[in-house]
């Protein structure tokens, strides 16, 4: 994503800094959540959603 001359406007930089955070917390939830499952024998991709 090009951003001019190494400057960020405010707006984007928080959406995508809450994007980006947003979309952590999912895929850290998920991993866990697949680690309990496979450590119980079963398949937690579901819980990827």
């Amino acid at each position: 994503m090009p951003v001019s001359q190494g400057f960020m406007p405010i707006e984007q930089g928080v959406i995508m800094g809450s994007a980006t955070v947003y979309y952590s917390r999912k895929v850290v939830i998920g991993c866990i959540g697949m680690h309990n499952s496979l450590s119980e024998g079963h398949y937690g991709l579901f819980l990827f959603d």
